[in-house]
């Protein structure tokens, strides 16, 4: 998304449900090159969030 000033943050969401429980997971930074870096590392925290419920 672009911002008022210009600059652009990048945002990924994780959302399910399980056992009536609504989880989000949401990264986000404007910090692009760190952003895509830390993708697999925040999959994988998701992933062990839905397993772990």
């Amino acid at each position: 998304m672009r911002l008022e000033d210009g600059s652009i943050m990048r945002a990924t969401n994780w959302v399910w449900r399980t056992a009536g429980r609504d989880i989000v997971v949401i990264a986000a930074s404007g910090d692009l090159p760190l952003s895509e870096a830390l993708d697999p590392l925040i999959d994988e925290l998701a992933r062990t969030i839905s397993i772990a419920q």
